[in-house]
């Protein structure tokens, strides 16, 4: 099994660092909150070609996502890909 960073950003106007968490929170806790998006980054060696920095180009990897770049940010929409 692979380790990923998955990061999720947003910018929100708040009094305290606290009360942004909380909105934070609450929004990505919503059922129906459009805050889908995740850049999504693949964390040491590639789990099929073993590489630390390019696929090779046999790796399901390289051709699933057309990056050769073992550590390429990808970015996901959950919501595009759920529907």
């Amino acid at each position: 099994m692979a380790q990923f960073r998955v990061t999720w950003e947003i910018d929100i106007e708040a009094g305290t660092p606290v009360q942004a968490a909380q909105q934070a929170f609450a929004i990505q806790s919503d059922s129906e909150s459009t805050a889908t998006c995740f850049d999504v980054r693949l964390e040491g060696a590639c789990p099929v070609c073993k590489q630390h920095v390019i696929h090779t180009k046999k790796c399901r990897v390289y051709r699933d996502t057309g990056s050769n770049r073992v550590g390429h940010v990808h970015k996901i929409d959950l919501a595009e890909v759920t529907a």
